[in-house]
């Protein structure tokens, strides 16, 4: 705060109009030295518990100025410029069962693997393939495609921060190593669990408790030290302690 000094009240004296005329003089003078205190006092000079206040606010406030910029940018760039190294490799495995009463059996494996600055992308596929012995019967044949991804998942809609994870589906990844976010099946992060199908979340796990819209339940439902029992024929038993 400015050093600024107040006067004491003054000694009146004179006639009465005298001593208003002093006295108005010495309110005004009061009332401009109050503002001018008022005007330089600093942050660390007022309580622990308005310093708080104030700096949360203006951190909050910081914070929605810079998403709310951010996104303007994003929208209205005119050049956006994407440098990024890449690492790829492929991985081959092949396992092969002979017998000469049965057959030949061979499992191929194939993990194609890229690492960029945003994740980590695997795709596998493993190949399945029973050659009978000539003139039994017609080969065999079973393909399985599976696609991982682990890095960036999205971005908070509140903070605007990145959301690390893992995301598992069918053609998970593009042909340039990003995910393909309408392929997910299930997401993990650190904050939740998600489901989906057909590019929307039917179930996920948060905050310690498990949402879903449809359920079912073959046998029992535990809650507390009562269960919830499925009975023969299809009624329905609430019955007290644990069951099996």
């Amino acid at each position: 705060m400015a050093e600024v000094f107040f006067d004491n009240p003054p000694i009146l004296s004179g006639t009465e109009k005298d001593q208003l005329t002093q006295l108005q003089r010495y309110l005004n003078a009061m009332s401009e030295k109050l503002n001018t205190a008022l005007m330089s006092i600093s942050i660390e000079q007022m309580d622990t518990e308005t310093q708080q206040v104030i700096r949360t606010a203006g951190g909050e406030k910081a914070e929605s100025q810079y998403n709310a910029l951010k996104s303007l940018i994003i929208k209205s760039a005119e050049i956006v410029r994407n440098e990024m190294e890449e690492i790829r490799t492929e991985l081959n495995g092949e396992i092969e069962y002979v017998s000469s009463e049965f057959g030949t059996l061979t499992q191929s494996m194939q993990n194609d693997i890229a690492a960029n600055a945003q994740g980590i992308s695997q795709n596998i596929t493993w190949i399945e393939t029973l050659q009978t012995l000539e003139g039994q019967s017609a080969d065999f044949r079973t393909r399985m495609e599976s696609h991982i991804f682990a890095g960036i998942l999205g971005y908070d809609p509140d903070t605007g921060n990145p959301i690390t994870g893992i995301s598992i589906g069918e053609n998970i990844t593009n042909n340039d190593g990003t995910e393909n976010v309408s392929q997910r099946t299930a997401t993990f992060t650190p904050t939740r669990l998600s489901f989906y199908l057909n590019q929307t979340e039917v179930a996920y796990f948060a905050n310690n408790v498990f949402h879903i819209a449809n359920g079912e339940i073959l046998k029992n439902l535990k809650i507390g030290n009562h269960t919830w029992q499925v009975l023969a024929g299809g009624a329905l038993a609430l019955v007290a302690g644990s069951s099996t």
